[in-house]
C-alpha cells in the first residue's frame, strides 16, 4: 500500500505517524529528503499550490466566514514494492510511477 501523506496550508509535510518537514523552503529541500526509498520532491508542487486552492475555495463559497480556513491535502506517495500482490499492478501503467504523489 502506498504511504499516506498530508500537506497543510501552514507547510507541514506529514506521514501517517510523524511530521517530516515544517515549511520546506524549496523543491531542492524536498528532493534532498527521502522516505521509504523515494525522494519527497513530488510533494513540492501540491504544497506550493495550497494557498491558491484556499483562495479559490473561499471565492466559491462567497463568504468571509471562511477567512481562516485551514486547508490540508491528503494523498498517497507511491513507493516501490508496496502492492499487495507479487507485482505492482499500477506502477508503470495508468500513469503511476514510483515517487509520484497522488492526492485525493
Amino acid at each position: 500500500m502506498p504511504q499516506r501523506f498530508s500537506l497543510s496550508r501552514r507547510g507541514l509535510v506529514c506521514s501517517r505517524r510523524q511530521v517530516l518537514l515544517n515549511r520546506p523552503a524549496s523543491a531542492e529541500e524536498l528532493r534532498s529528503r527521502r522516505f521509504g526509498g523515494v525522494t519527497l520532491g513530488a510533494l513540492w508542487d501540491p504544497l506550493r499550490r495550497i494557498p491558491a486552492l484556499e483562495v479559490t475555495l473561499r471565492d466559491m463559497l462567497f463568504s468571509s466566514a471562511f477567512r481562516d480556513m485551514a486547508i490540508t491535502v491528503y494523498g498517497e506517495l507511491v513507493l516501490e514494492g508496496t502492492a499487495s500482490s507479487k507485482k505492482d499492478r499500477f506502477v508503470g501503467t495508468h500513469g503511476v510511477a514510483v515517487g509520484m504523489y497522488v492526492h485525493v
